[in-house]
Formats: structure tokens, C-alpha cells, sequence
């Protein structure tokens, strides 16, 4: 009996010993996963923070959620965190229109060019992209919700565009020039 006890004893000390084993591996897993899931927040901080490429994201209700640097930069618009899109960008506004479709019938819209005009008055041409995203429906569900919000990223094509113009203008005055000298030598034949 004194031998059942001791082996019942030394068995439940063993257990215990194993469980707290487990308990302490559990913690080691639980803070690796932790400093993964902080060091990837980080990255896609960064990463969102210093790309060249305005981004910005608008939830279900038509705030912005998000908005990095460059879309600051592109739109003129400092402070948008949840404020509505509308009253950021304008109502009128064709990237407002933009938004409002993509939000309410789910369309996307890739490499479209809008102007907008900022609140300083000055118009800038942008090359737009906007898809909605959707939130995780349950498994199994096949049913296409409404959008959750729209993804949109921005790039201010306002010097490249001004080029381009520069360029045709000189090929045109280019073209007028051989013209005028075509013309000019026929008049002295």
C-alpha cells in the first residue's frame, strides 16, 4: 500500500512536472509569436510609410482609415485620418465619385487619371487605382457581401503629364517649322 502511495505520488509529481514543462514551452511560443507578429507590424508600417505610392484606405462608413505620406503629399491634404473622403477630397470630385462607386456597387477601377484640385486651388493630374476589400466572411459562406471599404493608391502624374505636353508642343512647332521652310522653297521655285 505505502509502495501504491509512493508510485501514485512520484506519477502525479511526474505529470506535474511534464505539465509545467509544457506550460513554460507554451509561454516561450506564445512571446516568439508576439515579437513575429510586432516585428511584421512594423515592416508593413514601414514599408506603407516610405513607399512612393500614395495609399489609401477607406472603411464601409467613408472614413479614411489610413492615409500614408505620399497621399498626403498627392492629394494636398494633411490630417485625414478619420475624416469622410468626401469632405477630405470633395464632394464634387471625381475621385470622390470614384470611391463612392467602388464602396457602394464594389467596382475596380485600375490605372484611371483624374485632376483633382486640392484646398490650396491648385490641380493636379493622378493616376488612380481602386479596389474594394472585404471582410473574412464565415467558412462556407459563398455570399458576396458589400464591400468593408476600398483600397485606393495615387501617384501624381502632374510633371509627367506637363512633359509629355512640353514634348508634343515641340514636335508640332518641330513639324511647323518644316513645313514653313517646304513652303518658303516652293515660293522660290
Amino acid at each position: 500500500s505505502e509502495t501504491r502511495e509512493a508510485f501514485l505520488a512520484a506519477s502525479t509529481q511526474a505529470v506535474i512536472q511534464r505539465l509545467r514543462e509544457q506550460e513554460r514551452e507554451l509561454e516561450r511560443l506564445h512571446r516568439v509569436e508576439k515579437e513575429r507578429a510586432a516585428h511584421t507590424e512594423r515592416l508593413s508600417e514601414a514599408v506603407t510609410r516610405n513607399m512612393p505610392t500614395g495609399l489609401l484606405l477607406v472603411n464601409a462608413n467613408g472614413l479614411v482609415t489610413m492615409a500614408n505620406p505620399a497621399a498626403s503629399t498627392a492629394l494636398g491634404v494633411g490630417a485625414m485620418s478619420y475624416r469622410r473622403y468626401s469632405e477630405v477630397l470633395g464632394p464634387e470630385s471625381a475621385l470622390t465619385r470614384l470611391l463612392a462607386s467602388c464602396l457602394q456597387d464594389g467596382r475596380t477601377y485600375q490605372r484611371e487619371e483624374v485632376d483633382h484640385r486640392t484646398a490650396s486651388g491648385e490641380t493636379r493630374h493622378l493616376g488612380v487605382t481602386i479596389s474594394p476589400t472585404y471582410a473574412a466572411s464565415p467558412a462556407g459562406s459563398t455570399v458576396q457581401a458589400r464591400p468593408s471599404g476600398a483600397l485606393c493608391l495615387l501617384s501624381d502624374l502632374t510633371e509627367l503629364t506637363a512633359l509629355q505636353r512640353q514634348i508634343r508642343l515641340q514636335e508640332n512647332m518641330a513639324a511647323l517649322g518644316e513645313m514653313s521652310a517646304g513652303i518658303a522653297h516652293e515660293f522660290k521655285n
